[in-house]
């Protein structure tokens, strides 16, 4: 079984995240605009759907 690890950056402007594996290498990455409307609970239970919907090609 490998070993990955996310990497999220939340901005003012963009959210990047990406996954990397147990060599540090990056093997995907995206960005997206961060909302300021949103409330906490609504960004993180976005952010979730973001990174599963990455984390099932690998």
């Amino acid at each position: 079984m490998n070993n990955y690890t996310i990497g999220i950056d939340v901005g003012g402007t963009k959210t990047a995240y990406g996954l990397f594996d147990s060599n540090k290498k990056l093997i995907f990455k995206n960005k997206v605009p961060t909302d300021p409307n949103l409330d906490g609970q609504t960004f993180f239970d976005e952010m979730t759907v973001w990174n599963i919907s990455f984390i099932w090609h690998y």
